[in-house]
Order: C-alpha cells, then structure tokens, then sequence
C-alpha cells in the first residue's frame, strides 16, 4: 500500500491481483508472498510469475481494490491509460473497464480484442475495430451480428460497392419481409443510388396495402417535375382507384392541394369525382370537401347539412 502511494509504476510489478470472492491468489494456502509478480505491464500475454493457492485477506481485500480503483484513475488522468487498463483485468478482474479505458485512449485494437475475447461484446468490439479504421475486422463481427445495413455502409468505405449492395439488398428484403415499403424505398434510394428501384418499392405498397398512404405520400414527394407529377397522379386515378383505396388517395392528394401550385385546380375536380362516386357507400366522405374548399363557407355549410339530413332519413 505504501508502494502504491510513493512509487505507483514500480508498486504495480508486485500487486497482488483479487478475486471476485475476497481472496487473492499468490503463494500458498498460508501465507502470501510478496515478489515481483508481472515482468511486464501486457494485457493479452502470459506475463506474471505463477503462483498457485489463495488466501483471504478479510478487510485487506477492500483496502487493496479502494487503493487498485484509485491508482487507475489517476492513470487514466496522466492518459496512461495502458497502464490503468492492466490494473482492471490483471488486478480488479474487470474485464469491461479494461477494454473501455483502451478505447478512450484510443487504443483501439487491445480494446476491441478485450471486449470480443474477454468481455463477450461483439458489438463492441466492432465499433472498435471500426473507429480504428480496421474496416475488415469490423465487417467480420457485423456480419455475424446480422447488421446488414452496417455492413454494406462499411463496404461502401473501402470502394467495395458491389458487396454494399448484396448487403443493402438483404436490408429491403427484410423490411419488405415486415411491410415497411417506406424504409426498403430509402435503402433504394439512399444507399444503392437506385431511386428508380425505390419508386417502384413505393407503388407496391400502395398496391398492395402495405401502409399505402405513407408510400403513395413518398412516392409522389420524390417527383420533382410538376409535370411527371401531374401526370403520375391522373395514372394512379385512372388506374389504381377501387373502393378500398379510394379515401386514402383522396387524403394523399389533399396533400398536393395544399402546396397551392399549378395543379390544385385539376387536383380539387379529382376530389370533386372521388367524393360523388363514394357517397352512396360511404356517405360520410362528403367532410373532406371542405380541405378542398376551405374559403367557401356556404359549402361548409352544405356539408354539415347533407350528413345531418343523412342521419335523420
């Protein structure tokens, strides 16, 4: 302990390492020997004088891991932070602190090797051997953690643009696997450089009514030119409209109405059809005339009067 306060390098060569159960391991059952331990400070290697039995050190144990956990931090402070990292695996048998105190000195490799080795996080570990430009490494624990996003992001790092793809493909897979057609859309479009592909994502999950209303509102806020887009929508009108999906393009539309450009006038007599063609069925369609027509009062009115008198027959 006085070692520790004067001389803390030269006192590491002797400490005497604790176990989880308040003993230290270090000559025999009896007695404790007090020789130089460690001929070196490594964290991965073989590198203490073997010693066999244990003893227990009753409130001594305490004292020692107080004095360990204070010397460490004084190193991490001194940025010695190989040093303090020795203190938590070899002395305090805490594997994860080791590895964390190497990563925030940078120390990248030893700490990725700790975590996938000794501390079972192979997460971890890969974000190690990411931040320290070991991309293969890296890929490697991705892979095997499924994170195929993360993998082709890292491909797409070191130029490796058709194994990206092979593993951003398997991302849209998935999402389409649980109908998010936005998501695998965006894959598409933001990582494949496949805007068309993701188009195409989009009208699927209109059509087949996988939340339909978010991928036709996509599908149709990634048309730039009016014209494409004035078209797109008179194509869906014509093409795709029954009366399951009918409301939901009127919503969708609505819209495109409110960004009060050149098509609102043909967007509001598309409304107009929608809403005479549903009304038998569906009577209540009728409100969402006023989104169209939110100046016009006396249709406001009409409104509300035609599904009061709706009510009373």
């Amino acid at each position: 302990m006085d070692m520790f306060k004067n001389n803390p390098e030269e006192a590491l060569k002797y400490a005497i390492p604790l176990d989880d159960i308040g003993s230290t391991r270090g000559g025999n059952k009896s007695q404790l020997d007090l020789l130089k331990r460690w001929f070196d400070f490594s964290l991965l290697g073989n590198n203490s004088r073997s010693s066999s039995g244990s003893i227990n050190l009753g409130d001594h144990y305490y004292e020692l891991q107080k004095q360990y956990n204070a010397t460490a931090q004084e190193l991490i402070k001194q940025k010695d932070y190989h040093k303090a990292a020795f203190i938590y695996m070899k002395l305090l048998k805490n594997n994860l602190m080791a590895a964390q105190t190497l990563e925030s000195g940078n120390h990248f490799q030893e700490a990725a090797t700790i975590y996938l080795k000794h501390a079972g996080n192979k997460n971890k570990a890969a974000e190690c051997y990411e931040k320290g430009n070991m991309t293969n490494e890296a890929i490697e624990i991705y892979k095997e953690l499924n994170e195929n996003e993360k993998v082709g992001d890292l491909y797409l790092t070191i130029r490796k643009r058709k194994e990206a793809d092979l593993y951003f493909e398997k991302v849209v897979t998935n999402y389409k696997s649980k109908n998010q057609y936005v998501k695998a859309s965006l894959i598409y479009k933001n990582k494949m450089n496949n805007e068309q592909g993701g188009q195409s994502l989009l009208l699927e999950g209109w059509r087949s009514f996988k939340d339909p209303s978010n991928c036709l509102n996509n599908y149709f806020s990634n048309i730039r030119d009016i014209k494409i887009l004035k078209r797109e929508i008179e194509t869906i009108y014509a093409n795709d409209l029954n009366r399951q999906n009918s409301e939901t393009f009127l919503q969708v539309i609505r819209h495109e109405y409110n960004k009060n450009n050149e098509l609102s006038d043909s967007i509001r007599e598309m409304a107009y059809e929608i809403v005479a063609a549903q009304i038998p069925k569906n009577p209540s369609i009728v409100s969402e005339l006023k989104e169209f027509n939110l100046k016009d009062k006396e249709l406001m009115k009409d409104t509300i009067r035609f599904k009061v008198n709706r009510k009373t027959k």
